[in-house]
């Protein structure tokens, strides 16, 4: 059987734009488990509301915002990341250096403190809780 030029080149088109899409796929998800890569003005209000400009994947920023009590936790002087966390539970003076939270927790002498990067996500422009 002979395939004619018009059937091989849409084949060839198919297969291409099928590896551009897998490829702008997956440079997405690496942006939505590093909010940082792909947001500015990273700050921290109230001592528990991340707040950032975030690109949204086409061309806008956005100004966003999200509770860090709800991404972070204390486990036994240790943040860390966990949905639903409530570190404000047992922890208070709480700052951010760069993405890293830092914050004093009951019990535990020193500072306790976690990297928001791996707990935020950039999802279209919205801070989000990564699970």
């Amino acid at each position: 059987m002979k395939f004619s030029p018009l059937v091989s080149l849409v084949g060839l088109i198919v297969a291409v734009m099928s590896n551009q899409v897998l490829a702008a796929t997956n440079a997405t998800n690496a942006a939505d488990n590093n909010f940082a890569a792909s947001c500015s003005r990273i700050g921290l209000s109230d001592g528990h509301i991340l707040t950032a400009t975030c690109g949204d994947g086409h061309g806008n920023n956005v100004a966003s915002s999200t509770d860090l009590n709800f991404c972070i936790a204390n486990a036994g002087g240790n943040l860390r990341c966990q949905v639903n966390g409530n570190y404000l539970a047992s922890c208070g003076g709480c700052s951010l250096q760069g993405t890293f939270l830092q914050c004093s927790c009951g019990g535990v002498s020193g500072e306790a403190s976690v990297d928001t990067n791996g707990c935020i996500g950039n999802a279209g422009g919205q801070l989000v809780c990564q699970p």
